[in-house]
């Protein structure tokens, strides 16, 4: 029996002891073999870089783990704090750990006042952290590149810029021109101005929404103002007759008619109690009285006109209008062969006869 099994004998459902123990024997030796790797394994160092707030070293380790290795360097971190890469990594030689301790920042956006830790390095990096967009046109203090520290004000200043329509009221202005009509220095309104409209389109610069500046970059006139014209006398004394003169207007192109006392001009006769009664009430007389539009001349003051000398406006007449006067004759056939003359120049002088002027 005993050198049957030596040779290997077999038995049926039986297995062989040599097999059993070799397998026992092979599992042995891998276990104590592994045991001693592991203990080789962790006792061997590697050679990682460690970057602390942008302070950087090379330290040799046993660790496992990104936290094992801070845990090993007194390297404490908090909840917001930047580690790169994640704490749970193993190390391998070579790796560069990071590690970015939060800094307590003010943020200043717009209006608004905050204060938050971040872990970022530069003034960018804070913003994006804190969750600040910046526009376009947005202005940043200090710059985006700058290093941050604990306790930094950052700075940021909305800028916006719009198009903004207003309408305008356009004031006429003033044309002031030569009237040799009118005395020296006295002014009169010929035609009164009129405003007109424009709309004026402005690019508008606002700054945390207060507006700083304000161009014009488009005028669109929607009705154009009509200037005010006043003119300015430039007359002087006139002279007539050794008699001097100051006008107070000149009217050019005046018409001359005249008329009568009788029924073909004023359809009274001579028994009529208005006979030869003016519309001021006083008796006309001959080289005296005159019909005239009170609009142009007023009643009672004195005229010169040329080619006749001074007259007196004390009547009115239905066809007396605008530039036209009609002068008085004592008949009507005087009235009649005077006929109708044009072209008259007559100067307006006012109530008061001019001082050596005889009076009619």
């Amino acid at each position: 029996m005993k050198l049957a099994f030596l040779r290997g004998a077999s038995f049926p459902g039986r297995t062989p002891r040599v097999v059993v123990w070799g397998c026992i024997v092979v599992v042995v030796i891998a276990l104590l073999m592994a045991m001693g790797f592991a203990r080789r394994s962790a006792s061997e160092t590697i050679s990682v870089t460690l970057l602390v707030d942008g302070r950087e070293r090379v330290v040799r380790t046993e660790a496992d783990t990104v936290a094992q290795l801070l845990r090993e360097q007194g390297v404490a971190v908090g909840p917001r704090d930047r580690v790169m890469p994640a704490t749970d990594t193993p190390l391998y030689p070579g790796l560069r750990v990071s590690v970015e301790h939060a800094r307590q920042l003010t943020f200043r956006v717009g209006s608004t006042t905050f204060h938050r830790a971040v872990a970022a390095r530069t003034v960018q990096e804070a913003l994006l952290e804190a969750g600040v967009t910046l526009g376009p046109l947005d202005r940043v203090s200090p710059g985006l590149r700058q290093p941050v520290a604990s306790g930094l004000v950052i700075t940021v200043t909305r800028v916006e810029e719009r198009l903004v329509q207003e309408e305008k009221v356009l004031k006429p202005h003033v044309v002031k021109t030569a009237s040799h009509d009118l005395p020296a220095g006295d002014q009169r309104t010929v035609r009164e101005g009129k405003a007109g409209k424009a709309v004026l389109t402005y690019r508008v610069r606002l700054e945390n929404g207060v507006e700083v500046a304000r161009d014009l970059v488009d005028r669109d006139v929607l009705a154009a103002p009509q200037p005010t014209i006043i003119a300015v006398g430039t007359l002087r004394g006139i002279e007539r007759n050794g008699v001097t003169f100051m006008p107070r207007r000149v009217l050019h192109n005046v018409v001359l008619t005249a008329y009568g006392p009788g029924v073909a001009h004023t359809g009274k006769g001579p028994d009529h109690p208005l006979y030869a009664i003016t519309a001021m009430g006083t008796r006309a007389k001959e080289g005296r009285t005159i019909a005239v539009d009170p609009a142009v001349i007023p009643l009672g003051w004195w005229v010169y006109i040329e080619g006749l000398g001074f007259r007196r406006a004390e009547d009115t007449g239905g066809s007396v209008k605008g530039k036209k006067i009609d002068v008085y004759f004592e008949t009507d056939a005087l009235a009649s062969r005077f006929g109708l003359k044009r072209g008259h120049t007559v100067y307006v002088i006012g109530p008061q006869l001019p001082r050596g002027a005889a009076g009619p």
